[in-house]
């Protein structure tokens, strides 16, 4: 129910919207009325999703001097720029003779260090 997430503090003015979903976007106007008048302000609000990994490579084996390509599979909203990094053991990679971009990491001659 819409009404449970919306909350109005009568007294400071403040809407609070908890658990908030994309269709919360839109036009919000607040209109104040009293024996002297009236006055309202509105301001429109875009509820964003948050970007996700959608899903990873699962666990591999192959064998020494194969190549390896592993996909990191993202959800993004189209006009939010993403930065993705990759990390092996804690430490991020650095591409050398690697293959790299955003979503793919290409290890073209495996060695015993990049287990």
């Amino acid at each position: 129910n819409i009404h449970e997430r919306f909350h109005i503090n009568h007294r400071t003015g403040v809407l609070s919207i908890s658990n908030t979903i994309r269709n919360d976007s839109g036009l919000y106007e607040c209109l104040v009325q009293n024996i002297l008048g009236s006055a309202n302000a509105r301001t429109t609000l875009l509820v964003r999703r948050r970007t996700r990994i959608i899903s990873l490579p699962q666990t591999m084996k192959i064998i020494k001097a194969q190549s390896l390509k592993l996909v990191c599979h993202v959800f993004n909203e189209d006009d939010v720029s993403k930065k993705i990094s990759w990390y092996f053991n804690y430490n991020q990679i650095i591409p050398q003779n690697k293959f790299y971009n955003e979503t793919t990491i290409l290890i073209d001659t495996p060695q015993n260090q990049d287990s």
